[in-house]
């Protein structure tokens, strides 16, 4: 499945951050091979990161940990704009 608008900026802003493992944008990828980028997207607002870590969802779980632990960051990686 191709990988929509949305999510090619949200991991574009994530190469040119701190945040950049050297392994998330990989993990994210595999992870939106697996589901929809609206469900990516509810699954990272709504979800914890240990439950998202439980459904196997590596990428989506490393953003969850940055909208917890540094939320203004999140915003701006993960905005629309």
């Amino acid at each position: 499945m191709a990988i929509d608008k949305f999510w090619r900026k949200v991991l574009e802003r994530i190469e040119n951050s701190g945040y950049n493992d050297g392994y998330i944008v990989d993990q994210i990828k595999k992870d939106l091979e697996k589901l929809s980028g609206k469900e990516a997207r509810k699954y990272v607002e709504r979800y914890s990161p240990k439950k998202l870590g439980k459904l196997g969802y590596l990428g989506l779980r490393k953003l969850a940990v940055i909208r917890n632990r540094h939320p203004l960051e999140f915003r701006k990686i993960f905005s629309e704009e």
